[in-house]
């Protein structure tokens, strides 16, 4: 997706709007709509789709979005990594935000990770009905029980992040363009292998759109 509609519904007394409330207020009437524009010139001729295409893919395997699938692995075989064509659009005030939070984030997941008792009183009814985790624990406790062999530790992170309006766009953030807040919704452990795919993700995007832009 490259461009984006953001509507907020509000008036001048909602008060009660931004607690779930929303859809109960009688007056909470005000439409206010505003659209990210693209990044690029949409919609894309059949023309540009089939001269941008070969070339980002040209791009990203030169640039190190490769992989090799697992179900048919062959060493002799390097197959490109799934990649969105063109960038979406993102109101760069939320994206200030975000970067902002993140090293919150990672202090966070860093002290949840080492705090034994903690991870162990939220996953001892999981690790019983889940096997994936149950798995996970299982090579932790080992590890832990044998003794760590090396003093410091990385963890590797992917925070997905989600643009959002409160029910009726009545907090200070919704009253004022782009009319929408960021939320972290979730924060996932990821393989070591793909640690390189978020920047080269960003540069196929550049590319791409400059490309296009041309």
């Amino acid at each position: 997706m490259s461009t984006a509609t953001i509507m907020s519904v509000c008036n001048n007394d909602c008060s009660d709007c931004c607690d779930g409330t929303s859809d109960k207020s009688e007056n909470c009437r005000k439409i206010t709509t505003t659209v990210l524009e693209p990044c690029v010139p949409l919609p894309l001729s059949d023309e540009v789709l089939d001269d941008i295409l070969p070339k980002a893919k040209d791009y990203a395997l030169l640039h190190g979005a490769g992989m090799r699938y697992k179900a048919s692995y062959d060493q002799d075989t390097l197959q490109m990594a799934p990649f969105f064509l063109l960038p979406s659009a993102f109101p760069r005030r939320e994206f200030e935000r975000v970067v902002k939070l993140q090293p919150l984030i990672n202090v966070l997941m860093h002290k949840i990770a080492h705090n034994h008792e903690f991870l162990e009183n939220c996953l001892k009814k999981t690790v019983k009905v889940d096997d994936f985790t149950g798995r996970l624990w299982k090579i932790y406790t080992t590890v832990r029980e044998e003794g760590m062999a090396q003093e410091l530790s990385l963890g590797l992170v992917r925070s997905d992040v989600m643009l959002t309006k409160c029910h009726a766009g009545c907090c200070k953030l919704c009253e004022t363009p782009p009319y929408v807040s960021c939320h972290q919704v979730e924060v996932n452990t990821i393989a070591s292998g793909f640690g390189h795919m978020g920047p080269i993700s960003g540069s196929i995007n550049r590319y791409t759109k400059d490309i296009t832009n041309e």
